[in-house]
């Protein structure tokens, strides 16, 4: 059956629809993928700071708690490039 897809169409055709079909592919990973799982990353940091910071009794009240996840959750982005 590959042989006759082959026969079918010129080899021009079927590299640019290959570049094409790796461009999406790429294109999916960078902007869709790549962002979803710093994220995730960034989150369990953060939780991960925040835990360790109520361990050592440095937090006081829920404003605290607050304000030390969105520290730790947007410093992760940062290094990562995705903060705005």
């Amino acid at each position: 059956m590959l042989k006759n897809i082959l026969k079918k169409i010129p080899w021009v055709k079927l590299v640019l629809i290959l570049i094409i079909v790796l461009s999406v592919v790429f294109i999916f990973y960078w902007y869709s993928w790549q962002p979803t799982e710093a994220r995730k990353s960034c989150d369990n940091e953060a939780r991960e700071g925040v835990k360790s910071n109520i361990e050592k009794k440095n937090i006081e009240n829920s404003s605290d708690l607050y304000s030390t996840y969105t520290t730790y959750y947007e410093r992760c982005l940062h290094q990562k490039g995705l903060a705005k």
